[in-house]
């Protein structure tokens, strides 16, 4: 069975893009694997506004998801970043103590600048990250979470629907969609 674990936007939409690879939270796990990534339903205001701070809005940005429109009162931010859905699939290798981490020198700037890493904090380390295509809607729960099986199934189906187009760009052959 798939687990999942639910992070509020922007974090959720920075582990899609691979700009964040380790998630720091207040517990640990011993849990290893494969974890989908869902973003949370609710998207609190204050985190809305950070998507306009540095270094979050550059990130963002860059991958489409934050975009600046004009409107009859000037210049206005709107943001493209899903809610209530499974965005990535990635694994989850390993659990570190946020004091283990910085003492090792492994955290880039701007990865620090996306976590938590004060002390008592752990940070999970999240590789292979599989951003999805199109989200996949589902409730999310606290905690690392058992994802339901048609959910499962739409997710894996959109995983090896990726995988196939990576295998058909490095093969040198064309890439459609739902061509075998």
């Amino acid at each position: 069975m798939l687990k999942a674990l639910s992070l509020t936007q922007p974090w959720a939409s920075l582990v899609w893009c691979s700009a964040k690879r380790i998630e720091t939270r207040s517990w640990h796990t011993l849990w290893r694997g494969e974890l989908a990534i869902h973003a949370a339903k609710v998207f609190p205001a204050d985190c809305q506004q950070i998507c306009s701070v540095e270094p979050f809005a550059r990130v963002l940005r860059r991958f489409g998801l934050v975009y600046d429109v004009e409107t009859r009162q000037g210049k206005a931010t709107r943001l493209g970043l899903p809610t209530g859905a499974i965005v990535a699939v990635c694994k989850l290798s390993g659990c570190v103590a946020t004091e283990e981490l910085l003492e090792l020198g492994v955290v880039p700037d701007l990865e620090r600048a996306f976590g938590d890493f004060s002390p008592r904090r752990y940070g999970f380390l999240l590789e292979e990250i599989q951003p999805l295509y199109e989200p996949v809607v589902c409730r999310g729960s606290l905690q690392i979470w058992d994802v339901d099986r048609e959910v499962e199934e739409e997710v894996r189906a959109q995983v090896r629907q990726t995988q196939e187009i990576a295998a058909r760009k490095a093969a040198g052959r064309s890439v459609v969609f739902g061509a075998k």
